[in-house]
């Protein structure tokens, strides 16, 4: 179905006929999972997440928090291991490090 249509396009799959792929040269894609549990370093806290994310940009620990805040992981909730959270928690990490890694095509896999 869907999914497979976007992998497929992704290069993750390989279709059996035919091709499936982007075709502008300077696109930049980034993949919202379905099941975020599979993209995540579910060994990493919240905080780390974010700063691995954003490792070859300019962003500044404050900034970083101020963008956590903004996702609603406020305080100590920004040490919480990623194993540890919900599903609707871990898709807001998963948009909150999409939104620091430089992109111009968003495939979204029935973000919830």
């Amino acid at each position: 179905g869907k999914s497979t249509l976007l992998r497929l396009i992704l290069g993750t799959e390989t279709p059996r006929r035919g091709r499936a792929e982007v075709v502008a040269p300077n696109a930049v894609t980034r993949y919202f999972e379905q099941d975020q549990a599979n993209a995540l370093p579910l060994d990493k806290t919240v905080l780390q997440t974010v700063q691995d994310a954003s490792a070859s940009t300019d962003h500044t620990y404050e900034e970083l928090r101020a963008l956590l805040g903004k996702f609603m992981f406020k305080g100590e909730k920004v040490e919480d291991k990623l194993s540890l959270l919900s599903g609707g928690e871990k898709a807001r990490v998963a948009l909150c490090r999409m939104l620091l890694e430089p992109s111009n095509l968003l495939l979204l896999d029935e973000p919830t």
